[in-house]
C-alpha cells in the first residue's frame, strides 16, 4: 500500500496588529469578543479552526464590512474547538469572527450548505453502530442515525485514521465532493480501505470494498466508468468497525498505467484554504492574549502503556503584546511556564485539558485566558516521525518536570515512562514526590505508583530505607481499608528486614484496625505475624502462624514442591551469577507464595547468602537467628551457622565468629563444616 500522508491545506495565518483590528467598527455589538482573518485572492472556500474560550458555538457570527456572511458550523468540540466554513466575498479579503455575548441569537437564512462544497472535500464522522458491512445502503441509514463525531473540509480521501477525532475507536465516515474532469475517456476507479468502503460517481456505485477486512497494499477493489469532462458529483462511504482505519480513493485515468491517489487539484483543493484568526480583541478596544494548539507528533511506549504528545502553543496575538507584558501559561496537567510566547509542551497522556496563559502588566489587571482542549493519542501526520518525537528526545524535556504538581494520571505515565527507560532514581524520585502532594489519587492508581516505587527502591537502587518512606506517605494517602491493610502489612515486613522489630510491631498492630478477610491479604499479614513472632524468639508460635498461611493457598503438592523447588534454584542460580538485585526480588515473591518455606530452614539459608553476598552482615546473622528460631533441627542448621560465623569475621566480631564456630563443632558433629570450623577457630583463638 502506499505510503500514506497528511492531506495539507494552504494556510492563511492572517495577523493584524492592534492599530488594525481598533481601527474597525465594531459589526456585532451583542458579542464580547472577535478575531480577524484576511483570505488571498482565488480562495473558493475558507474553513476557519479557532478556540472559544468558553464561550458557546452558537454566538458565533461572520461579519465583511458590515455584512453577515453565512457560515456552516461544521464542528463543536472536543473542548473549546470550533471549526466553521464561509464563502468568501469576490472583492474582500478581511473577515471578522464575533462570539461570546448573546449566544443563543438565531442566525436565520445564515447557514451555508456544504453538500458538495465548492472546493475540497466534505469529511463527517460518527460513532460507529452495527450493520451488514457489505451493504452500502444499510451504512447510509446507520450513518444517517448515528452520534456525529464532527466535520472538516479535506483535500483527497488519504487517511489512516478518523482526522475528526484522531483516536483509535471504530467509526463510519463520508466524503462528499466534486470531481473535477479534464478529459473525457474511460476511468478507472479503485478503494482501499479497513474495512468497508463505497466510491460512487454521479450516485453510480464504481469500487466497493464491502465486509471486515485488513487493507490491500495494492488497488484491487475497482470499477470503470465513462466521464464527460466537467464536474462529477462524487462520494465515499466508509466503516472501521474497530481500532484500525485505512480510506483511501484512487484513479487510473485514460493514457495511465497504473493506478495513483485521485489528487487534491481534482476535487479543487487548490482554492480551498484553512484560515486561523488572528487579534483577538474585546469589546471596547482592548486587544487579549490568545493562542492556538498544534498537536505535533506522540511517542508511544508498549509495555507499559503510554502515549506522550508533543504540542505546540501557537501564539496568536500581537507580538507587541507580549512586550508590554509578562505571560504565564498554565498547561492543565501541572506544570507552567513564564516568558514564552510559543511554548511547546509533552503531555504525558491524552485527554482534555484546560489550558490558561496569565498576561501580567504593571498597574494593570491581569487579564486570563482559558480554552479546553483536546490530545490525541494518534500522530497528526502519517509517515516518518519528526526527529523530534523520539523517546530521548522527550525524557531531556522530561527531566524538567515537577512531579509534586502532576495530576495523579499524568504521575502514573510519568512513572511508567521511567519505568520503561529504567531510569530508577527518577522513578524513586517521581514517586516520593507526588505522595508527598497534595494531589489526589485514586486507590488503582496509588497500588500502581508504590507497586513500581517499591520495586525500584527495593530491587533496583537497594534503598530500603526509601521504601520505608514511600510506604508510610502511601498508609497515609490511602483511604481503601482493604490497600490501607495491605501497606501497612508491606511497611512491617520492610521495617522487619531492616532489623526494626519495634517499629514493625506498631505497623502490625495499626493494620489490625482495617483487618481483611481477603485471601492474599490474610496470607500476607500472617507470614510477617509469624515473621515478628520469630525475631521475638517465639518459634512455635511462628511455626503455627507459617502453617495458617500456608493453608490459605489452595495447590497441589506436586505443584507446590515443584514450584518452591524452582523458587530455591533461581535464588541460587542469580547469586552465583553475581545479580544480586534479581536474586532478592525473587527471594521476596518467594516468602510471598510459599511462606512455609520458612519453617525448614531452606529460605532462610538463601536469604543468609544473599545477604553475605550483599556484605549486609547485620541482616545474615538476624536470619540465622530467626531460622533457629522457628526450625533449631533444620536439616540447614549447620550451614546457617557457619554463614553467622563468616558474616561476624567481616564486620570484625571476633568473639560472635568464636561462638559460631563452637556452636557449630558441638550442635552440629556430624556436619561436613566442622573441619573448616576448627580451623577457623583455631585461626581466631591464636
Amino acid at each position: 500500500m502506499p505510503r500514506l500522508l497528511l492531506y495539507s491545506f494552504l494556510l492563511a495565518v492572517a495577523f493584524t496588529g492592534p492599530a488594525l483590528a481598533q481601527s474597525a467598527p465594531w459589526h456585532a455589538r451583542d458579542r464580547q469578543m472577535r478575531r480577524v482573518v484576511q483570505v488571498g485572492d482565488g480562495a473558493a472556500l475558507v474553513q476557519v479552526e479557532m478556540l472559544l474560550h468558553g464561550r458557546s458555538p452558537a454566538s458565533v457570527l461572520i461579519y465583511a464590512r458590515r455584512q453577515r456572511v453565512p457560515f456552516a458550523l461544521l464542528q463543536h468540540g472536543p473542548g473549546d474547538l470550533v471549526r466553521v466554513a464561509f464563502r468568501p466575498r469576490s472583492g474582500q479579503r478581511r473577515y471578522w469572527l464575533y462570539f461570546g455575548g448573546a449566544g443563543g441569537e438565531q442566525r436565520g437564512g445564515e447557514t451555508l450548505e456544504l453538500a458538495p462544497p465548492d472546493a475540497g472535500l466534505l469529511l463527517e464522522t460518527r460513532r460507529f453502530q452495527g450493520f451488514d458491512l457489505s451493504d452500502l445502503d444499510a451504512l447510509r441509514r446507520t450513518f444517517q442515525r448515528a452520534e456525529p463525531i464532527g466535520a472538516m473540509l479535506v483535500d483527497r480521501v488519504f487517511h489512516a485514521f478518523n482526522p475528526c477525532a484522531p483516536e483509535p475507536a471504530p467509526f463510519m465516515s463520508h466524503y462528499i465532493g466534486t470531481l473535477y474532469v479534464e478529459h473525457a475517456g474511460q476511468y478507472q476507479f479503485f478503494t482501499t480501505s479497513q474495512d468497508c468502503s463505497f466510491l460512487l460517481i454521479d450516485g453510480r456505485l464504481v469500487a466497493a470494498a464491502p465486509g471486515r477486512h485488513r487493507a490491500v497494499p495494492r488497488a484491487r477493489f475497482g470499477g470503470k466508468v465513462q466521464l464527460d469532462r466537467g464536474p462529477h458529483r462524487f462520494e465515499y462511504w466508509h466503516a472501521a468497525s474497530g481500532t484500525e482505519a485505512v480510506m483511501v480513493a484512487a484513479w487510473q485515468p485514460p493514457g495511465s498505467s497504473k493506478p495513483v491517489p485521485i489528487p487534491p487539484q481534482a476535487f479543487g483543493a487548490d482554492q480551498l484554504v484553512l484560515a486561523r484568526p488572528a487579534g483577538l480583541e474585546e469589546r471596547g478596544g482592548r486587544d487579549l492574549p490568545d493562542f492556538f494548539p498544534d498537536q505535533l507528533g506522540v511517542v508511544q511506549i508498549p509495555d507499559p502503556a503510554v502515549t506522550l504528545a508533543r504540542v505546540a502553543f501557537r501564539w496568536r496575538a500581537s507580538p507587541a503584546l507580549a512586550r508590554q507584558g509578562s505571560i504565564t501559561w498554565d498547561f492543565g496537567d501541572g506544570q507552567t511556564l513564564t516568558g514564552q510566547t510559543d511554548p511547546v509542551h509533552i503531555y504525558l497522556h491524552p485527554g482534555t485539558f484546560t489550558v490558561q496563559v496569565r498576561w501580567r502588566r504593571t498597574g494593570r489587571p491581569e487579564v486570563v485566558l482559558k480554552s479546553q482542549f483536546r490530545v490525541w493519542p494518534l500522530p497528526p501526520r502519517v509517515g516518518p516521525p519528526d526527529e523530534q518525537d523520539s523517546l530521548k528526545h522527550y525524557l531531556n524535556v522530561l527531566v524538567d518536570y515537577d512531579p509534586a504538581r502532576l495530576k495523579a494520571d499524568s504521575l502514573v505515565a510519568l512513572v511508567r515512562v521511567w519505568w520503561y527507560a529504567e531510569q530508577w532514581d527518577r522513578l524513586a524520585d517521581s514517586v516520593l514526590a507526588g505522595l508527598a502532594s497534595e494531589a489526589e489519587i485514586p486507590a488503582e492508581q496509588l497500588d500502581e505508583l508504590v507497586n513500581r516505587g517499591l520495586h525500584a527502591l527495593r530491587f533496583r537502587l537497594g534503598e530500603e530505607r526509601r521504601a520505608v518512606q514511600l510506604l508510610r506517605l502511601a498508609v497515609r494517602r490511602s483511604r481503601e481499608q482493604r490497600q490501607r491493610f495491605r501497606l501497612q502489612v508491606r511497611l512491617a515486613e520492610l521495617l522487619l528486614d531492616l532489623g526494626q522489630a519495634a517499629q514493625a510491631e506498631r505497623a502490625l498492630v495499626a493494620a489490625e484496625a482495617d483487618q481483611t478477610e481477603h485471601i492474599e491479604e490474610r496470607r500476607l499479614w500472617l507470614r510477617v505475624q509469624a515473621d515478628l513472632a520469630a525475631r521475638k524468639g517465639k518459634g512455635g508460635e511462628a511455626r503455627a502462624l507459617y502453617r495458617k498461611a500456608a493453608a490459605l493457598r489452595s495447590r497441589s503438592l506436586a505443584e507446590t514442591l515443584a514450584r518452591r523447588g524452582g523458587y530455591e534454584r533461581t535464588v541460587v542460580g542469580l547469586i552465583k551469577e553475581g545479580r544480586l538485585r534479581e536474586a532478592y526480588e525473587a527471594l521476596c515473591e518467594w516468602a510471598d507464595e510459599f511462606p512455609e518455606s520458612k519453617q525448614d530452614g531452606s529460605w532462610h539459608l538463601a536469604a543468609a547468602r544473599l545477604a553475605l553476598a550483599r556484605k549486609d552482615h547485620h541482616r545474615v546473622i538476624r536470619i540465622v537467628a530467626d531460622a533457629l528460631t522457628v526450625a533449631p533441627d533444620s536439616s540447614y542448621a549447620d550451614q546457617l551457622v557457619w554463614l553467622e560465623a563468616q558474616a561476624a569475621l567481616e564486620t570484625g566480631d571476633r568473639v560472635r565468629a568464636i561462638q559460631a564456630a563452637r556452636t557449630l563443632i558441638e550442635d552440629y558433629p556430624g556436619s561436613p563444616l566442622v573441619s573448616d570450623a576448627r580451623r577457623l577457630l583455631d585461626q581466631l583463638q591464636q
